[in-house]
């Protein structure tokens, strides 16, 4: 199972490893089973790590949604509580991953989702800072 799933990742076929694999425990159906299971597998991580031009486009759009929603979190955090707690960080900076996840449909294994969700937590709080700055505390 660990092989298919490697072959899988260098990108060779199912076909390939089912005519290459045999089992004296199991049948011929049931190899061909793991098999394909575990090369959709890795052929799923491999799409999910994979940065394309549309995941760059997406991760942009996923940024400036993230910025703005998470800009909307730390601004009520520091206008009315007037200042931030370890647990409002880590909720912004969730709402900033799932926000870029969301918009992308990629995962924080893809290097342009991490870094659109740490761009756009820095600028959330930047955001949230500005809002303090023009309305003040209102707490």
């Amino acid at each position: 199972a660990n092989e298919a799933a490697e072959f899988g990742m260098d990108g060779i076929d199912a076909a390939f490893v089912k005519n290459t694999t045999s089992s004296s425990i199991l049948s011929k159906a049931e190899v061909d089973e793991i098999i394909e299971k575990n090369v959709a597998k890795a052929a799923a991580v491999v799409a999910d790590t994979k940065v394309n031009s549309e995941t760059i486009v997406k991760s942009f759009l996923g940024w400036a949604l993230a910025s703005l929603v998470g800009g909307a979190f730390a601004s009520l955090q520091f206008v009315y509580f007037g200042a931030t707690s370890l647990l409002m960080v880590v909720g912004t900076a969730l709402v900033c991953y799932f926000t870029v996840k969301l918009v992308t449909k990629k995962s924080f294994k893809n290097t342009a989702v991490l870094l659109a969700s740490f761009v756009a937590f820095i600028c959330a709080y930047l955001l949230g800072y500005l809002a303090v700055l023009i309305f003040g505390y209102l707490g």
